[in-house]
């Protein structure tokens, strides 16, 4: 029983970051309204405040629901964060898709070549915007933190050259990981985290939302999509 939970829920994660080449999604979702969940982002449903942020990324194809939801409160991991940044890459004209091919056997003994994730963490090592968390392990099923995800994005930003504006204002943050602390500064000192609706930690895991709220608002900043 917990294995067959274990792969639902791996089929899940796949599901919402690549599309299926097969019918077995019946329709080409482009807006939240496609998805049965479409009621927790309209009105004043939970998820209300991420609308035009997942409309933006659904509509951008940076990311995708299973065969009916976006399922926009489950914990996201670190692979999963690194998938949607590549196709952020991708959909921006940033990167060609022809061009990402890992080079030989992968950086991490837990990233195996027949993993949906080896190309977008491969592809993150090897230009430096993702490491692992020992020498030869990278836990791509591992849930993703608020500072990771900044950490992960702040160098994409700055490999890419994508300008986000002059900082707004200083933001001295404290309790965060000194790896992590330019980052989340870069971030909060743009405003990224405008009009979201919670208090939290920096050292707090992310779900699908937060990671969707995250990136639509880089890709607004940067002018990417």
């Amino acid at each position: 029983m917990r294995k067959g939970k274990r792969l639902l829920c791996l089929i899940l994660s796949l599901l919402l970051l690549f599309p299926m080449s097969t019918s077995a999604l019946a329709a080409d979702f482009s807006s939240v309204e496609d998805f049965q969940d479409s009621q927790d982002f309209i009105g004043e449903g939970p998820y209300s405040w991420c609308y035009s942020e997942f409309q933006t990324l659904i509509q951008n194809k940076v990311i995708f629901g299973d065969s009916a939801n976006l399922l926009p409160g489950r914990k996201l991991s670190r692979a999963e964060f690194l998938a949607m940044m590549l196709r952020l890459g991708v959909q921006s004209g940033i990167l060609d898709q022809s061009a990402i091919t890992p080079s030989g056997k992968g950086h991490f003994v837990d990233v195996r070549p027949e993993s949906w994730y080896w190309k977008s963490v491969n592809w993150a090592a090897e230009n430096g915007l993702a490491y692992g968390v020992s020498a030869d392990r990278f836990d791509p099923n591992g849930t993703v933190t608020f500072q990771e995800m900044e950490c992960f994005l702040y160098r994409f930003v700055e490999k890419y050259h994508v300008d986000l504006g002059e900082p707004t204002r200083f933001v001295d943050y404290v309790d965060i990981a000194p790896w992590a602390l330019r980052s989340v500064q870069f971030f909060g000192e743009r405003q990224i985290w405008l009009n979201y609706p919670q208090l939290f930690s920096h050292k707090d895991f992310a779900t699908r939302a937060d990671a969707v709220f995250l990136i639509a608002r880089a890709a607004q900043l940067g002018n990417l999509l």
